[in-house]
């Protein structure tokens, strides 16, 4: 009878000793809180990888590119916790519609003419490569789930360098033979531009407070001086994937 009554009484205080203690700090619950829960978002300096499909939409961008590719870096940081500046460096890579490979089927326009080029760099037409390097900025409007989905408006001013054709000499020789010296020079001389670009994303912080991931899409306009003459490069999409770690 005696040890009956003393496990009863050790069972009543486990019982209800335990749930007590849950009930006065449930933070104290591996099951209820867990680090996530309690790691405050990072807002400090960041790094930023980008990669993403840039198409052409209107004016003579989209005459001359097909769909293609734009990698870059972004590096910057945080000006309180809404608002984000930084740079960004990458490169694009496209290939050449019909209207440009075959002019007889633009007869409306000689695009060869306007932008010209020996062919290939190393096999990839000029006017598909090109060097962007600028400033741009994110305003997070609206933030979720203890800020760990946070939609943005994202703004960017870029310049962009578009390198020379790489001309050996036997067909520098041919050209010179055929053509004027202001068409050489269109082929070796590197053209410069810019656009600027208005978007809007989604990010998502996946581990703890650092690492995240976005999903952004971005209009641009691009203006670019080509040898011999100018050109309105025109709008385009980017739909771009990046993974940022914030510091």
């Amino acid at each position: 009878m005696l040890k009956r009554i003393l496990l009863t009484t050790l069972t009543c205080f486990f019982v209800l000793g335990g749930s007590s203690a849950w009930a006065a700090d449930p933070n104290d619950n591996p099951f209820e809180a867990g680090d996530q829960a309690v790691q405050e978002i990072a807002n400090g300096f960041f790094v930023d990888a980008e990669i993403g499909l840039l198409t052409f939409l209107v004016l003579d961008g989209a005459k001359i590119y097909r769909p293609g590719a734009m990698v870059s870096l972004r590096f910057g940081g945080y000006l309180g916790k809404n608002f984000t500046l930084y740079g960004k460096v990458g490169g694009t890579v496209t290939g050449n519609t019909n209207c440009y490979t075959a002019p007889s089927q633009c007869p409306d326009r000689n695009f060869r003419s306007d932008f010209p080029t020996a062919t290939t760099l190393r096999g990839v037409p000029r006017q598909g490569v090109s060097i962007v390097a600028g400033l741009g900025a994110r305003w997070y409007f609206l933030k979720l789930q203890e800020e760990r989905f946070r939609f943005f408006l994202n703004l960017e001013a870029l310049l962009q360098i578009i390198p020379p054709d790489s001309i050996p000499q036997d067909k520098l020789d041919r050209i010179a033979s055929t053509s004027s010296l202001e068409e050489i020079s269109a082929h070796t001389t590197t053209a410069i531009g810019g656009g600027g670009g208005l978007g809007v994303g989604l990010e998502y912080f996946f581990i703890l407070k650092h690492f995240s991931v976005g999903l952004n899409g971005i209009f641009y306009f691009f203006a670019t001086p080509f040898m011999p003459g100018n050109s309105l490069l025109g709008g385009s999409l980017l739909v771009s994937f990046d993974i940022k770690y914030t510091f």
